[in-house]
Formats: structure tokens, C-alpha cells, sequence
């Protein structure tokens, strides 16, 4: 397992294989709300359209993040973001309806549990996952589920620099 002390994107989300593939990416919004100009790091959004995505639907509960991204984006139609909170599987599986994601991101502080409130099919329609796990239960409920769906947990990050029990994992449909 890697170990990894900041939220840089390029860090935090090195292990994607995002090439000419739609992104779902829930829980869009930046970790470090100051621009600054010595910052580099790009958003997640960003990173994975830098990594070849085609699309990328960032999905965020934060308006301020949402008219951010936006406002930033209003002219490039690789992007679209959407104010929305995941409240349960059923609001996961609108997206995948309306956008049929090939690859899709998690960083809903908890909410990644819905997931699993998907059908089978549901949960196979996505080749790969990015999930920020935010608890061991949680974390455990994935390392032990996703196999079962058909998934290879082909990497892992600890996130040294949290104050809990936080986990990146990279997650392949075989």
C-alpha cells in the first residue's frame, strides 16, 4: 500500500487510467479552496481531462464549488457540473443513466456506502473505481465487496495526513 501525506491530485489520483473515457467524478469540489499562484495542483476534474478523459461530470453538494467550476469552464464542453448531494443508490444510478460513465471517482465522505445499494449490473456497468474511502467499516465493506462484483483492487493509498481512517482505492471490473 502507498502512502500519501497531501491532496494533490496528481498524488492522490496517480493510479487512473482515464484515456478517452468519461469520468463521473462525486465529490468534484477542491480540497484547497485559495488559489494561489505558486499552487500547481490541479482539481480532480481538471486532472483527469490533463490524463485524457473525454468527459468529466464533476458532481459536488457545495454551490460555491459548483458556480466555481462553472464559471471557470462556462466554454469547454469536456466539462458539466452539477450541484447535487448523493442521498442513496437511486441518485448514483440517475448518473450512470444519464451519463454511462466509464470510469467513476467517489470522495462523498461517507456517502461512498450507496454504491452498494446498486444493482449488480449497475455496479458492472463502470470499468474502473477511484474511491476515497472515509472509515475502516467503509473501507473493509469495499476491499471485501468489490471482488465479489468482479473488480481487481489493483492499488491502494493510506492517507497519512487525515485525521482518520482514510483510504484511496484503484479498483478494475475484470
Amino acid at each position: 500500500m502507498h502512502k500519501l501525506d497531501n491532496e494533490n491530485s496528481a498524488e492522490h489520483w496517480k493510479f487512473i487510467n482515464v484515456k478517452d473515457k468519461v469520468v463521473l467524478d462525486l465529490g468534484c469540489g477542491r480540497w484547497n479552496k485559495i488559489e494561489r499562484v505558486e499552487d500547481s495542483w490541479l482539481t480532480t476534474p481538471e486532472h483527469f481531462i490533463f490524463n485524457g478523459a473525454t468527459k468529466v461530470i464533476g458532481v459536488d453538494i457545495d454551490h460555491e464549488e459548483i458556480s466555481w467550476f462553472k464559471n471557470k469552464y462556462q466554454n469547454d464542453s469536456r466539462y458539466e457540473f452539477i450541484l447535487k448531494q448523493i442521498y442513496s443508490g437511486a441518485d448514483i444510478k440517475y448518473l450512470y443513466d444519464l451519463y454511462k460513465p466509464n470510469c467513476v471517482k467517489l470522495d462523498i465522505e461517507t456517502a461512498e456506502q450507496f454504491l452498494f445499494q446498486l444493482s449488480e449490473s449497475d455496479i458492472r456497468s463502470v470499468e474502473e473505481y477511484y474511491i476515497e474511502t472515509h472509515g475502516k467499516d467503509i473501507y473493509q465493506y469495499f476491499i471485501t465487496n468489490l471482488p465479489s462484483y468482479g473488480y481487481l483492487i489493483r492499488e491502494q493509498i493510506d492517507l497519512i495526513h487525515t485525521n482518520g481512517y482514510c483510504k484511496v482505492i484503484f479498483a478494475n471490473r475484470l
